[in-house]
């Protein structure tokens, strides 16, 4: 348990480090622009893209890993229930 808590502070600090190399993307990325820099420009905007494309996986794994501590089979969601039935089990 104090493993996951390391791996959720990790996540958290990976999260944060990259949300600020977003913004600061972004900020180049405008630069650029002004400057009419547009290879640079380009070439950063795929780098950002990817960054927030990582970032988006991040955070979906992590509503994963969380809603999953949560279920609560006394109140199933229609999620729940159908992936019963898929099974052959009737919540």
């Amino acid at each position: 348990q104090q493993q996951q808590q390391q791996q959720q502070q990790q996540q958290q600090q990976l999260l944060s480090n990259e949300e600020r190399d977003i913004i600061m993307g972004k900020r180049l990325i405008q630069m650029y622009q002004e400057r009419d820099m547009l290879e640079e420009k380009a070439q950063l905007e795929k780098s950002v893209q990817a960054a927030i494309t990582h970032r988006n996986a991040i955070a979906k794994q992590k509503k994963k890993q969380s809603h999953a501590k949560f279920l609560d089979f006394r109140n199933p969601t229609e999620e729940m229930v159908e992936s019963a039935k898929s099974m052959g089990v009737d919540l």
